[in-house]
């Protein structure tokens, strides 16, 4: 549910682009949220599998997202959506909208919103958000989830995440963990998250992975298992991501 990491890049140099060029792309993205916004679960905010983390997704990047969660027992649930990070005056925010698609009637959009700092340089990065903001029919969306959490980098082997969400009836600490490396030249993130449920009544620890197998696209998976009662779950989602700004070396 939650995924970029925030990296540095270089200087952001402005590039001449074709009208041609311009048209594909946008004749693509057009597509690609044709198919996904006429649908959610919760916003999918930046950050590992059931948690949001201090991450957003980059300046003037757009991330639209396709996810299916299937289990035993189950009905497959499909969801669409997108994720776009801002950086006006150095700041990083992220908003973003999510919607359900099938099984069912679509139309039940959501939104998130959050803002992180880093106050010094080797500090842990802060932020604050919220999500699951009920555009249309409240009473089955649920309240807002607002969350403070901290992400910090562990000499650039692993990260840890901790943090608090409140929310009407399913408050809950998010703890997380990842770590990401190589694999065939391109970025696969590993990582493990834990949150309550049911009103505090028992821990749900999910696993899951995310590769980055093109410079625009990104498949991630994960598993939740539920410690008491109910069934595990698979999430599966596939991720665009698209840097609309001034093109970067």
């Amino acid at each position: 549910m939650f995924p970029l990491r925030n990296t540095r890049r270089g200087p952001a140099v402005a590039r001449p682009r074709s009208r041609a060029t311009s048209l594909r792309w946008a004749r693509l993205v057009t597509g690609v949220l044709a198919c996904l916004l006429p649908a959610v679960a919760l916003a999918t905010s930046s950050g590992l599998n059931n948690i949001p983390t201090a991450d957003t997704t980059d300046n003037q990047t757009l991330v639209l997202q396709n996810y299916e969660t299937l289990g035993p027992g189950r009905t497959p649930d499909y969801s669409g959506g997108f994720k776009m990070g801002l950086s006006p005056w150095d700041q990083r925010f992220e908003v973003g909208a999510d919607g359900h698609m099938a099984p069912g009637d679509p139309g039940l959009l959501v939104l998130q919103g959050k803002y992180a700092v880093q106050p010094w340089e080797k500090w842990p990065t802060f932020c604050v958000g919220v999500a699951n903001v009920a555009v249309t029919d409240r009473d089955k969306a649920g309240d807002p989830f607002s969350y403070a959490v901290a992400s910090y980098d562990v000499n650039g082997w692993f990260r840890l995440h901790g943090g608090y969400g409140f929310q009407t009836d399913n408050s809950t600490p998010l703890l997380g963990i990842d770590s990401t490396f190589k694999v065939l030249n391109r970025s696969l993130m590993v990582c493990v998250d834990a949150i309550q449920i049911q009103d505090q009544r028992q821990w749900m620890p999910s696993f899951g992975i995310k590769y980055f197998f093109h410079r625009h696209w990104a498949l991630e998976t994960w598993t939740n298992l539920p410690l008491d009662q109910g069934r595990p779950s698979v999430v599966l989602k596939l991720n665009f991501i698209w840097p609309f700004g001034p093109e970067k070396k």
